[in-house]
């Protein structure tokens, strides 16, 4: 990393990490907690990234074994999330 600290810790609200500028929520099935959200519920699977499919570009990284729920296509990108 340059300049940057990874701090691995326990929180119980997102009000405990108003001190970064970046966070990167790998909460899974807990985010229902952070968040208060009743609507979350368990997916099993796994998010892959990839560049935009086309007859040209080829799958950047691929999974086995996935079930697909969703396709999320970021419009400025040359990237798809998958999960």
């Amino acid at each position: 990393m340059s300049g940057g600290k990874l701090i691995k810790k326990h929180i119980s609200s997102f009000e405990d990490l108003s001190d970064f500028d970046i966070i990167i929520n790998c909460a899974g099935i807990g985010a229902k907690f952070l968040t208060s959200d009743k609507e979350l519920y368990p997916v099993k699977g796994q998010t892959i990234t990839t560049w935009k499919l086309t007859k040209k570009t080829p799958i950047k990284y691929g999974v086995t074994a996935v079930s697909l729920n969703q396709v999320c296509d970021t419009a400025k990108s040359k990237v798809n999330m998958l999960g």
